[in-house]
């Protein structure tokens, strides 16, 4: 699927082996693609976040299959969400969801099911709390982040509904 120049590839084959002699470049602040992206590159100092959570894609995924998830329709989810690449440090400390934020309440609900109720939502909510602290740990980077945060959040929660289906659908097509 293509969103605005984005695309959310479904695929979870890797049929090339990594040139093992190859220097991986180091992802610039900001880029964007699925997380499964993140092992082409040296990611000393970076994190590829899930925009939105990884666990709120994962409790939607179940609700729209209406059932628990097989391995493999996790990997095609985890392996295919959109992620920022952005410093480790941020995504530690600022980030909504990492480690023990992820298990918040909020306004009675746990983080990962309220996310998972309107992922556009949770991936601008994601974003700005990003982008509010962002020039703090990369001041270079808050236009580059600002642009892959934008192709994320245009997605309507429709738009994620369309591509959590596609996912499940493709992980049983390997």
């Amino acid at each position: 699927l293509h969103y605005d120049g984005f695309s959310l590839s479904n695929s979870t084959r890797n049929d090339e082996e990594p040139d093992k002699g190859k220097v991986k470049p180091k992802p610039e602040c900001g880029k964007s693609g699925p997380y499964k992206d993140r092992k082409d590159h040296d990611n000393a100092g970076m994190n590829w976040d899930h925009v939105p959570s990884q666990k709120a894609l994962l409790e939607r995924a179940a609700k729209v299959k209406g059932a628990k998830l097989s391995p493999e329709e996790t990997k095609a989810i985890v392996e295919n969400a959109p992620t920022i690449a952005i410093p480790t440090k941020l995504h530690q400390k600022r980030s909504e969801t990492y480690g023990g934020r992820q298990h918040q309440t909020i306004d009675g609900v746990r983080r990962p099911e309220r996310d998972s109720q309107d992922l556009q939502r949770a991936a601008k909510e994601n974003t700005d709390a990003i982008l509010e602290k962002i020039d703090e740990y990369d001041p270079g980077c808050k236009g580059a982040y600002k642009t892959a945060a934008k192709k994320i959040t245009d997605m309507t929660d429709a738009d994620w509904q369309k591509w959590l289906k596609k996912t499940i659908k493709s992980a049983g097509d390997d």
